[in-house]
C-alpha cells in the first residue's frame, strides 16, 4: 500500500488506495489490463454500491453471489501516517479506524464478506464495525503449531497414498515422539515444519520401513545441510543484520532463555526506525511466540527460537561470542525447558556470567578473584571451563509430573528432585563444566549447580550457588542460608562426599540483600566458613564443605549496580517478571554487561 504510486490531484486518501488495490486484484484475476489510479481517484464519489458492482463485473459474479475479500499485511497502515490523507482525532492520526470505517460501509452491502490479517497493535481498534447486525468482527491471533496441531497434521498428511504418521512412526518410534521433536527444532512455524517433514520423509523412503528412531532424526535436523533448507525463507531477513537489529535479537534471545514474558503492547527497541512490538518482532526473526497467560493475567506471551534456527544463527554469528554462545545455550535445552521452567531472569543472568567468567582468565573477573583469595580449594584447582560449551543447560535430572487422581487416589506433584537423589544427580545427571539450572525452582537444592575438575590430581568441586530471586524487605537472613547448608551441603556431604574422598563442596550464597545481622557480619567484605570457621549463630558446615556469602559490593560488581536494582524491582512482586517490570533498558544492561565480559575471542 506504501508502494502505490502517486496520483493527481497530490492529495491522496486511504480510501482510494482501498478501492484501487480491490479492482486491480479484480483485474488481475481475470488477467485483464490494471485499472487507471486517476479513474479510481474520480470515483470515490459514487455510492460503495455502484464500485461493489463494478467488480462483480469485472469477476463476471452474479449479485446474490458471495464476494469474498481478503486484506493481507494491514500492519503496513503502521508506517502511511505520513503518505496518506488521513482523518485526525484530537491530535492522533489512527489509520486502523480509518481502514476499518472503509470496510464498515462495505460490510453494509449484501453478500460481501471481508477477511482481514495483519500483525500489528493498531489491529486492536475499537470494534465499532460490528454496528453493523450482520458483521461479526473476530480477531484472531495467528501462531505456530502446538504439538497436538503437529500431530494431526502428520495423520491428515499423505505420502506415497499413507498417512505421514504411519510412514514415519512406529512402535518404537511414535507419533508422540516425532511431533515433540519437530516442536522442539521448528517452533510448530509452518514452513519450517513443512520442510523438515519432507527432509525426514525424504530420508526415511530411501531406508527400510520402520528404521527411524529418535536419535536419528534429531541427526537428521541437526546436519547444516537440512538446517539451512529448512530456514531458507528467513534468511532474507537474517542475513546482512545492522548492529541495531543485531542487539535487538540479542535481547530476544536474553528473553527466550530468561523466560521473561511479555504482553501483546510490550516494545522491545527505543524509538526510532527499529522501535517495533515484541510480538511483532519475533514474527519477523522467524522466532516462536508460546502464549502462556494465566487466569487474570491477561495475554501474557514467551518467546522461544526453533533449535534449526538457533543452529544456524550460531554459525552465521560465529564473529560474535556472546550470540554465539546465546544460540548454542538455546539448542543445548531440552523440550520441556520452554513449556516448564518458570522465570529465570536471575539464574540464566548469573549463569552466563559464571560460563563467560571460567572460560576466561581467572584475574580478568574481579568475582573469581575473591573466590580465589577466600577459598582455598578454589584457589588450589585452579578452577574453569573448556570454552566450547553452552552457556548453561537445564538439568535433565529434574522431571514434571503432573497431580492426577486415579481410582479416588491423588498422586503426588513433583516437580524437583527428592533430597536424597543427590548421589544419583552428581554422578550421572551432572557432568564436569556444564553449568546447570533446575527446570523448575527447588526447595531441595540450589538455583544454580555445576560440577568442576582441577587441573592438578582428580580432585573435583561440586559448587551450588543459592540465588534469591524474590527478595524481601529484611534481605535474606542467617535462617535462609542454615536453610540453604540443610538442603544442600549437609545431604551432599552424607551421600556423596563421604564415599569420594577427593571432592569438596562449596555453597555461594547470592543476594542482593543482606539482612541486618549478616551484613554487619561481613562488614562490607565476602566471607568464606567452613567447618572449622563456624558460622554466627552455631550454624554448622559439614567437612569438605565451604559456605560463601557474598557481600552487596561484590554482587554489584559482578553483575552490576543498576542491573541489580532494577532485578530487585522487578522481583518485588512476583517471581515471574515481564519484559515491562524488567524493562528495556535494563535488558540492554544486561547485553552490555555481557558482551564486555566475552569481548575476548574464546
Amino acid at each position: 500500500m506504501s508502494n502505490l504510486a502517486g496520483i493527481e490531484p497530490k492529495e491522496r486518501n486511504l480510501k482510494w488506495a482501498v478501492w484501487y488495490l480491490m479492482i486491480k486484484a479484480a483485474c488481475r484475476k481475470m488477467a485483464l489490463q490494471e485499472p487507471d489510479p486517476v479513474e479510481v481517484y474520480e470515483e470515490l464519489e459514487t455510492e460503495s454500491t455502484v464500485f461493489i458492482e463494478k467488480i462483480r463485473t469485472i469477476l463476471r459474479m452474479p449479485p446474490d453471489q458471495y464476494l469474498l475479500v481478503g486484506f493481507d499485511e494491514v500492519g503496513v497502515l503502521d508506517d502511511v501516517a505520513d503518505f496518506f490523507d488521513l482523518k485526525n482525532r484530537l491530535g492522533r492520526v489512527r489509520p486502523y479506524n480509518d481502514f476499518f470505517g472503509i470496510v464498515r460501509e462495505l460490510c453494509e452491502l449484501p453478500h460481501f464478506f471481508p477477511i482481514v490479517v495483519g500483525k500489528s497493535e493498531g489491529l486492536n481498534v475499537e470494534k465499532y464495525v460490528t454496528s453493523v447486525s450482520r458483521v461479526l468482527l473476530k480477531f484472531i491471533p495467528l501462531a505456530p503449531l502446538d504439538q497436538a496441531s503437529i500431530e494431526e497434521h502428520l495423520e491428515k498428511s499423505t505420502f506415497d497414498n499413507a498417512p505421514v504418521s504411519s510412514f514415519l512412526c512406529h512402535h518404537g518410534f511414535p507419533i508422540k515422539d516425532l511431533s515433540e521433536l519437530l516442536l522442539e527444532y521448528t517452533g510448530g512455524v509452518p514452513g519450517m515444519l513443512v520442510r523438515a517433514i519432507g527432509i525426514i520423509l525424504e530420508y526415511a523412503d530411501s531406508k527400510p520401513r520402520g528404521s527411524l528412531t529418535r536419535e536419528i532424526v534429531e541427526s537428521i535436523l541437526n546436519d547444516p545441510v537440512n538446517a539451512r533448507e529448512c530456514v531458507f525463507p528467513y534468511l532474507p531477513c537474517l542475513e546482512g543484520l545492522s548492529d541495531e537489529r543485531k542487539a535487538t535479537m540479542k535481547k530476544l534471545i536474553l528473553s527466550c532463555l530468561y523466560c521473561i514474558q511479555f504482553r501483546f503492547h510490550d516494545t522491545l527497541t527505543e524509538s526510532g526506525l527499529d522501535s517495533a512490538y515484541v510480538f511483532d518482532l519475533a514474527t519477523d526473526f522467524g522466532f516462536y511466540r508460546r502464549e502462556c497467560s494465566k487466569a487474570g493475567e491477561g495475554e501474557m506471551y514467551q518467546i522461544w527460537i526453533p533449535k534449526l534456527l538457533a543452529s544456524f544463527l550460531e554459525t552465521e554469528f560465529s564473529n560474535d561470542t556472546l550470540s554465539r554462545i546465546l544460540f548454542r545455550t538455546i539448542h543445548a535445552q531440552p523440550f520441556h525447558f520452554f513449556y516448564e521452567s518458570s522465570g529465570r531472569a536471575l539464574e540464566g543472568l548469573m549463569a552466563t556470567k559464571f560460563y563467560l567468567s571460567l572460560a576466561l582468565r581467572h584475574h580478568q573477573n574481579s568475582l573469581l578473584s575473591t573466590l580465589s583469595q577466600l577459598s582455598s580449594v578454589w584457589s588450589r584447582m585452579e578452577l574453569e571451563v573448556p570454552a566450547g560449551s553452552a552457556a548453561f543447560h537445564v538439568m535433565p535430572s529434574i522431571h514434571f509430573q503432573k497431580a492426577s487422581k486415579e481410582q479416588g487416589r491423588s498422586s503426588r506433584k513433583r516437580t524437583t528432585f527428592g533430597p536424597n537423589e543427590w548421589e544419583r544427580i552428581v554422578n550421572e545427571e551432572l557432568p564436569y563444566n556444564k553449568i546447570h539450572i533446575p527446570i523448575h525452582a527447588t526447595f531441595n537444592g540450589p538455583d544454580i549447580l555445576f560440577k568442576l575438575r582441577g587441573h592438578t590430581g582428580d580432585e573435583t568441586l561440586l559448587v551450588g550457588i543459592a540465588c534469591k530471586g524474590r527478595w524481601s524487605s529484611r534481605g535474606i537472613g542467617w535462617d535462609d542460608i542454615s536453610d540453604e547448608i540443610g538442603k544442600f551441603l549437609i545431604p551432599v556431604s552424607d551421600q556423596v562426599l563421604s564415599k569420594n574422598p577427593k571432592m569438596n563442596s562449596m555453597l555461594i550464597i547470592l543476594s542482593t540483600k543482606l539482612a541486618y545481622n549478616v551484613a554487619a557480619e561481613l562488614n562490607g567484605s565476602s566471607r568464606c566458613y567452613t567447618s572449622e570457621k563456624m558460622l554466627p549463630q552455631g550454624i554448622d558446615i559439614p567437612e569438605k564443605c565451604e559456605v560463601v556469602i557474598l557481600c552487596e559490593r561484590d554482587v554489584e560488581t559482578f553483575l552490576g549496580k543498576s542491573i541489580l536494582q532494577g532485578l530487585r524491582k522487578a522481583f518485588t512482586l512476583t517471581d515471574i517478571p515481564s519484559s515491562t517490570a524488567i524493562q528495556n533498558n535494563r535488558l540492554k544492561e544486561m547485553l552490555l554487561s555481557l558482551d564486555q565480559t566475552s569481548i575476548k575471542e574464546l
